[in-house]
């Protein structure tokens, strides 16, 4: 898992230096394995907007307070898009000589890659929020860093940033910052479109969809594809990258699929049948067993569910219509899938440790809002949400007495509730014990003594009083009839008696 400081400090307050972060998530136990300083070339450069194209490499843009013809090297970039624009001698003598004149072209569109915002050829693409003139560096940082944290299998709320987030605010005290969604619906209705049935239930308890009309495939504004890149995922399309980009904010995969490609507007949900076949993403076909979870639509099979999209269904530059999936997958099945099939995935990898099957809504809407403001398209109203096998947060009695106890050190009742509380959970005082009701993000903590380990963890092990003596008695007192025996033992030895210990003896049928 990868993320980087700048992006973290979108979702909560801190002052921690790079190392000193690094130093805090390991004392919590997210092991960093190591970070990564990286640094943009963006001094001086501005917003503009494409006005007018003048030849086939020229370009007039609108610098809020001034006009330029400008030079971009490669083909095709649509008309009112924003982009960062060079005026300096430093990219003037990136303009050929021919073109480069008194009066003629007095600026260059470099590309991201030469900024070092991302591995692509095409030019920095800036949202349309973007003021024209201002600095490029009021959006992109001079400088940051990519942390590499190696998360234990227990911990899946921290497979996306915001689990990260949240760890930083239990240790500071302050806010955790959650993404808003503000949608802007149409008047049709998703379920008039799309059906979904489930007809494994277990392998799928979940399953929400939600359907994007008239989107436009193209490159990802410049910001996207600098995350996506620096978390060392691929940018691919608008599209696609809003799927990434809140599978890495959530911790929750998403797959998105070309609505008129799906058979009889039909999502079902199914086991795979021994023999059978199916060709991924990526081009490879796979022969199937019995037990694999497939998305299929009302002819065949469209996607391996939780570990990759088919061929027949992707998003292509053609596509129009989107359909948005965010479901909950068994994570035993997807483990078993995945083994047999021989793929590892981003998405496997998070299925099988255990998603929020209670968070499927709130990251479907987020990814849609994204993917209308990227891609544009209107968002049908509502999500079909099929919930056959509902999970429900559980909830746990923990008493402070027994706290202190297990952690040879005296933790106030306050001070336990303050810790949870910002943990995620819900805390109730009942006089004896606390009761803690655990969110469904934490399906690792079953248990009194797991939430007293998360007690421990906050708190700071470094915090707990070492000590070079065991107050615990190593002398075991036995109960009467063992001895009973002890002492019947040692009085038929004494008397001679020789004690053999056998191997059990059993029928020889």
């Amino acid at each position: 898992m990868k993320f980087t400081f700048q992006w973290l400090k979108d979702y909560v307050d801190f002052h921690f230096t790079p190392q000193e972060l690094a130093e805090r998530l390991t004392m919590l136990g997210l092991e960093i394995e190591g970070t990564k300083t990286v640094q943009y070339d963006i001094d001086g450069l501005k917003v503009g907007k494409l006005v007018e194209q003048q030849s086939v490499h020229t370009y007039l843009v609108d610098l809020g307070s001034d006009v330029l013809s400008v030079f971009y090297p490669q083909n095709g970039l649509p008309l009112d898009q924003k982009v960062a624009i060079g005026t300096s001698e430093k990219w003037l003598h990136k303009i050929p000589e021919k073109v480069r004149r008194p009066g003629g072209v007095e600026g260059f569109i470099p590309s991201a890659v030469e900024l070092g915002l991302a591995e692509t050829a095409s030019p920095v693409l800036l949202d349309q929020e973007a003021i024209l003139g201002t600095q490029l560096n009021n959006y992109f940082p001079e400088t940051d860093v990519v942390f590499e944290v190696d998360l234990t299998p227990n911990r899946p709320d921290c497979l996306g940033i915001i689990g990260i987030a949240r760890e930083i605010s239990t240790i500071t005290g302050n806010p955790i910052r959650l993404p808003q969604v503000r949608l802007t619906e149409a008047k049709e209705l998703t379920a008039d479109f799309i059906q979904v049935k489930i007809e494994n239930p277990k392998g799928c308890p979940r399953y929400s969809a939600r359907i994007i009309k008239g989107v436009q495939i193209k490159p990802s504004p410049c910001w996207l594809q600098n995350r996506l890149s620096l978390s060392g995922i691929r940018p691919i399309n608008n599209v696609v990258d809003v799927t990434n980009y809140v599978m890495l904010e959530f911790g929750h995969p998403l797959h998105a699929f070309d609505f008129d490609l799906l058979a009889q507007g039909k999502i079902v949900v199914r086991c795979s049948k021994a023999g059978e076949h199916f060709v991924t993403l990526d081009g490879k076909s796979y022969s199937l067993n019995n037990e694999i979870v497939l998305i299929c639509d009302g002819e065949q099979p469209v996607a391996l569910a939780g570990i990759m999209g088919g061929m027949n269904t992707e998003v292509r530059n053609e596509t129009s219509n989107v359909l948005l999936e965010c479901a909950y997958f068994d994570p035993t099945s997807i483990r078993k899938s995945r083994r047999f099939l021989g793929i590892d995935t981003e998405s496997s990898m998070r299925f099988e440790r255990g998603v929020d099957p209670n968070a499927t809504l709130t990251v479907i809407n987020r990814a849609a809002e994204l993917i209308q403001k990227t891609a544009g398209g209107e968002i049908l109203q509502g999500v079909v949400d099929s919930y056959p096998q509902k999970y429900f947060p559980i909830t746990i009695e923990l008493r402070p007495t027994y706290v202190s106890k297990l952690l040879g050190k005296s933790i106030p009742a306050r001070e336990i509730s303050t810790i949870l509380s910002r943990l995620g959970m819900k805390v109730q005082d009942n006089k004896q014990a606390l009761r803690v009701t655990v969110p469904t993000f934490r399906p690792d903590l079953t248990r009194e003594v797991d939430l007293i380990e998360e007690i421990a963890r906050i708190h700071g092990y470094n915090n707990f009083v070492e000590k070079e003596t065991s107050v615990i008695s190593l002398h075991f007192s036995l109960n009467k009839k063992d001895k009973f025996v002890s002492t019947v033992r040692e009085i038929m030895v004494g008397q001679g008696f020789k004690e053999i210990l056998t191997n059990s003896m059993i029928s020889s049928n």
